[in-house]
């Protein structure tokens, strides 16, 4: 019934040109990013006259409404599964816009500051413990008197990405959670009340002592509701806040899709229950009779969001998008096409002040202009398209090796199979970097000068890559000392057909098809990149 309606809203507007003519969108959007997008939609309004129809509800309708194709695009914290995303007509774009905190709110007359462990979190959503001054409660708030009094939890009962957030938090650190009860958006909680949407769960809370109860950090600001302080994985109890939003993206794992999780980060300052949220629409916009300009108009406005925009965030309790979220932002709305053809083009991105520095990210979108195909300049590197000093290269690569969960290092014959005093110093410094990130090797056969001419030795590299990228489930890889021809088509292949990071260390002039490159690469590089990782070892440990 709700689709008839929204579809007939859509049909009506359409004729009497509200769409296409003063460019309407319709956009539903998750009440945990509600108060954020409702003043950047309220502020673009009037500063372009674009009119933008949005309503909260929760995330799931909201994504049913974007594979259906009715509204223009969607606001959620809970990205599409696979499952959603094979249901999906075209390729859906998850856009990063903010990051945000689901908080443990909760009503005890003079009690602040509560703390709570992973493991405690879990028995009272499991019932196991139901009363505030439960010996397991009061060990960790020895300070506090706590109240004989009954626990009161506070669910949501709809589809929600703030319950998706929770219970991937929940599954992630308790093994009987997983498999029991499982994460989704929504749940079949063991206990307490259940309401539907965000303001519900503070009213809930706000009227009833002794409850607990989950919510978006902005509406516990809003209610001034307590909030707990919840123990991360470093051992530390710390309250939701932006500087601690900020600090569980230092070890987060961007994936091409950027359909990433920062929850229960491992960072000394990071609040574990933090989250990113996202943009969600079709890459290709020429669908439903959509013209060329509502898709352009649309692109403006996504495009005001993550840059403008972004101004809003931290005053009304999220987060800004990081450098490295915003890079793959600007990369997807750039690269939105109209009838396979891009959006923006050369007078769009000079309309919109857009630099014409196309980044070379991972994976099949990584393929841009040729604009992005260069190689590094003498005593330079190329970092995902951009030209930087050397040491700003290394520490890239050193972060990146650090942050992968299966590096890999594929050694070519150049070091592994020459017998020369500089060909031995390089393996031996390899090994080094190799224990110190706790990657694994995979040495390239003997492979000297290939006729890359010849398609059946393309073949030969096409079995040899993707095979052991995906069957190993390497997401960064280095290439040193691997014959040009071969490393070219190598990386051509591993761009197109796979989303992992690739770095080329090259002893020439590099790899224009490598994410990250170097040039004239010596002994001497590979000792400052093995004592670049070891400085940010010792950083991270000593933080």
């Amino acid at each position: 019934m709700k689709r008839i309606l929204l579809i007939l809203i859509f049909l009506v507007c359409k004729k009497i040109g509200l769409i296409d003519g003063d460019f309407l969108f319709l956009a539903f959007g998750a009440t945990f990013s509600y108060p954020l997008y409702s003043r950047w939609f309220d502020t673009y309004g009037k500063e372009t006259n674009t009119r933008i129809n949005y309503r909260y509800v929760n995330s799931g309708s909201n994504i049913r409404e974007v594979l259906a194709r009715v509204i223009d695009f969607g606001v959620t914290e809970a990205p599409l599964n696979d499952r959603e995303r094979f249901k999906a007509p075209d390729l859906v774009l998850h856009i990063p816009i903010a990051l945000g905190a689901v908080t443990l709110a909760y009503n005890l007359p003079k009690v602040n500051k509560l703390k709570l462990t992973p493991e405690v979190l879990v028995d009272i959503y499991l019932g196991k413990i139901s009363k505030w001054n439960d010996p397991a409660i009061a060990e960790l708030n020895k300070e506090i008197t706590l109240p004989d009094m009954p626990i009161k939890v506070v669910c949501r009962f709809d589809s929600s990405g703030t319950s998706y957030i929770f219970s991937e938090y929940l599954s992630k650190i308790s093994e009987e959670w997983e498999e029991n009860i499982g994460k989704g958006k929504t749940i079949d909680w063991p206990v307490g009340e259940e309401v539907k949407g965000s303001e519900k769960v503070a009213q809930f809370i706000k009227e009833n002592e002794g409850t607990i109860g989950y919510l978006g950090l902005t509406y516990a600001l809003k209610e001034n509701l307590p909030v707990a302080l919840i123990r991360n994985q470093a051992g530390e109890f710390v309250a939701p806040s932006i500087k601690a939003i900020y600090a569980a993206t230092k070890d987060a794992f961007i994936p091409d899709d950027a359909r990433a999780t920062i929850i229960n980060s491992q960072m000394e300052d990071a609040y574990p229950l933090s989250t990113i949220v996202w943009f969600i629409t079709y890459q290709e916009q020429r669908y439903h009779n959509r013209s060329y300009e509502r898709a352009k108009e649309l692109v403006k406005l996504l495009w005001w969001c993550i840059t403008d925009g972004q101004k809003f965030n931290e005053e009304l309790g999220y987060g800004a998008i990081t450098k490295e979220l915003r890079a793959k932002a600007e990369s997807f709305v750039r690269n939105m096409t109209y009838d396979g053809h891009r959006i923006l083009g050369e007078k769009g991105i000079k309309s919109l002040g857009i630099k014409k520095d196309f980044l070379i990210l991972r994976g099949p979108g990584g393929y841009y202009e040729s604009d992005a195909y260069k190689l590094p300049e003498k005593d330079k590197a190329l970092v995902e398209g951009e030209m930087v000093s050397v040491d700003e290269a290394l520490e890239k690569i050193a972060e990146k090796l650090l942050a992968a969960k299966y590096p890999v290092f594929f050694p070519g014959p150049t070091v592994i199979w020459k017998t020369e005093e500089r060909a031995k110093k390089a393996t031996a410094i390899i090994r080094k970097i190799v224990e110190e990130v706790g990657a694994n090797i995979i040495p390239m056969p003997k492979y000297w000068k290939p006729p890359v001419e010849n398609p059946l030795v393309e073949e030969e590299a096409r079995r040899f890559w993707t095979d052991n990228i995906w069957f190993n489930r390497i997401d960064v890889c280095v290439f040193v000392g691997v014959p040009c021809p071969y490393a070219d088509v190598g990386l051509k292949i591993l761009r197109e057909e796979t989303d992992c990071y690739t770095i080329a260390l090259c002893a020439h002039a590099g790899h224009k098809d490598a994410i990250i490159t170097l040039r004239d690469v010596t002994p001497e590089v590979l000792e400052k990149l093995y004592q670049a990782v070891r400085e940010i070892k010792a950083a991270k440990k000593a933080a």
